[in-house]
């Protein structure tokens, strides 16, 4: 009876204990322009859903090593004697996840305010983006695709104008009425890059072009990135990485356009843009019949050529496939997605090395005068000649090189293999999701769903209110 009276107490006092757990920290840490709004979807559920007290923490301009130096003070004074705790949790979202992991190396491991890093699309191998970008390529790929789909509008100025009526009710829901006709003028300038400048900065995609220092440490190899990686950090590590299909470009335009993080939870953001382009492109193609149609009437005239007619309808053709196909491969070159790599094959003929061959040809030739002879032997010179022709090392293969695009899985911003974090304690993954909508997204939700509720014991459970 004592036993069971003391068992009783024991295991009371156990789940007395559980019930009053204190909630424990998590820091939040956004993306790429360090703006904590990012997190106005995840950081407020949690608190009210886990026993999480969230901070969210923003940084500004700058190299990822000075960003993480605010970012710490900014913990140290928010969090005071509890920035020490070790079950704290930091929780970074693309380049806010390199700074919550190089939080802990600044300070030599000595000073630790995190007992564990979540990143979440975050670019732990460095992005093939940030080196495209500091070379121009990636902008040159992108003013050029603006060039050919205003192609047309140069040419056929006309027709043109039924396109913006069509796409206004898009373009209002994103830009106000001054940037409308800013749009408007640059199209019928027929200026590729000052139309870029201006989907950029409506788009918020100029980002890196105002922070230069932080493009250069995301680079792959980048002196960060190699530091980052080589140190030994005692805090546990989760990734949850991100793949999009790949029909991926204007989906992740569209999200960026619609700031997930501003929208209610879970709602999709990816598609408005995606079908918009999708009708776009049917009215290039019914725009080219038009044009088509025309020029065979005025061929038909003697007196008339549908030479004009026939460069418009290429002209509008053209601007389709750029919207429906080449965008999509461009931007995915853009990203590190898709490479032409050279295959080397050992389908080739089996040839003679110039050495052997002209040693035989040489033993022939004395084959043939030994055989004149009755009274030679031709026995040694037909072993030479088998020796050559048995010798492996007498031949080479004429190798074939061809040359193969390669596609790389990808978050549609970050290849998935840059987003893995080495030694990761455990890993996730977001399926179909892009890396602007990771921030409000049910795969997100679940995946962190699926942390918290690791097995009892482990580091990153955390019971629900």
């Amino acid at each position: 009876m004592r036993n069971i009276i003391f068992s009783a107490i024991i295991l009371f006092s156990v789940n007395l204990l559980f019930s009053q757990s204190t909630d424990r920290n998590v820091a939040w840490l956004p993306g790429f322009t360090g703006d904590v709004s990012q997190w106005a979807i995840y950081a407020p559920y949690y608190q009210n859903e886990r026993q999480i007290e969230s901070h969210t923490v923003g940084f500004g301009l700058g190299a990822i090593d000075r960003v993480t130096e605010d970012v710490y003070d900014d913990i140290e004074n928010e969090l005071g004697d509890g920035s020490r705790d070790e079950d704290n949790i930091c929780v970074g979202y693309s380049t806010g996840g390199l700074v919550g992991r190089n939080v802990e190396r600044l300070h030599d491991g000595e000073e630790q305010n995190f007992g564990g890093v979540i990143t979440l699309h975050c670019p732990n191998q460095g992005t093939v983006l940030a080196e495209n970008f500091i070379k121009g390529d990636a902008q040159n790929i992108m003013i050029n695709y603006i060039d050919k789909l205003l192609e047309p509008v140069n040419k056929d100025p006309a027709l043109t104008l039924t396109e913006i009526i069509i796409a206004f009710p898009f373009l209002s829901k994103h830009v106000n009425f001054s940037q409308f006709l800013n749009i408007i003028q640059i199209i019928f300038a027929g200026d590729g890059e000052a139309a870029f400048r201006e989907l950029a900065d409506i788009g918020g995609l100029n980002a890196f072009a105002r922070d230069p220092q932080k493009v250069n440490d995301l680079r792959p190899g980048s002196d960060f990135i190699r530091d980052l990686t080589d140190f030994n950090s005692s805090a546990l590590g989760i990734d949850i990485y991100g793949s999009e299909e790949p029909d991926l470009f204007y989906r992740l335009m569209s999200s960026f356009l619609a700031m997930p993080a501003s929208r209610p939870m879970h709602e999709i953001t990816d598609e408005e843009l995606d079908n918009a382009i999708r009708s776009l492109g049917s009215l290039f193609q019914v725009n080219s019949h038009i044009r088509r149609a025309q020029a065979i009437i005025q061929d038909i005239n003697p007196l008339r050529s549908g030479s004009k007619n026939h460069s418009r309808a290429r002209a509008w053709s053209n601007g389709r496939d750029e919207l429906e196909n080449q965008a999509q491969n461009n931007w995915l070159r853009a990203i590190g997605a898709l490479t032409l790599e050279k295959i080397v094959a050992k389908e080739g003929k089996r040839l003679l090395t110039p050495l052997c061959r002209s040693k035989l040809e040489f033993l022939n030739e004395q084959l043939k005068l030994a055989i004149q002879d009755p009274n030679y032997d031709p026995g040694p010179l037909y072993q030479r000649i088998a020796e050559l022709e048995n010798n492996p090392d007498c031949y080479y293969y004429d190798h074939i090189i061809h040359y193969k695009w390669i596609l790389r899985d990808s978050d549609s911003f970050l290849l998935v293999e840059d987003q893995r974090l080495s030694g990761a304690y455990a890993s996730y993954k977001n399926e179909r999701v892009n890396h602007a909508e990771a921030i409000n997204h049910s795969e997100t939700t679940e995946n962190f769903d699926r942390i918290w509720d690791r097995q009892v014991g482990d580091f990153f459970r955390t019971e629900t209110r």
